[in-house]
């Protein structure tokens, strides 16, 4: 996440920080702990291979207190 604006959380009024979600869904695959998440929209084509085309990133904050996560869609 690239604001500088500090998050106030929405249930208790707490700080949120940035966090990364780490995605294990893919056992076949290597993948780091800071890979960045992607997401698409229902709409999108697949490829010729089969892929979708990412719109954007996912960013993340918890909340310092309540542990409450919200998820940020980054447009590419």
């Amino acid at each position: 996440m690239t604001s500088t604006t500090e998050r106030k959380c929405p249930d208790c009024n707490a700080s949120m920080v940035p966090i990364s979600i780490i995605d294990r869904s893919r056992l076949n695959e290597i993948q780091s702990a800071d890979s960045v998440l992607s997401y698409t929209t229902p709409d999108t084509r697949r490829g010729w291979l089969g892929d979708l085309k990412a719109e954007g990133t996912v960013s993340a904050v918890a909340c310092s207190q309540c542990g409450r996560i919200l998820l940020f869609a980054n447009k590419s």
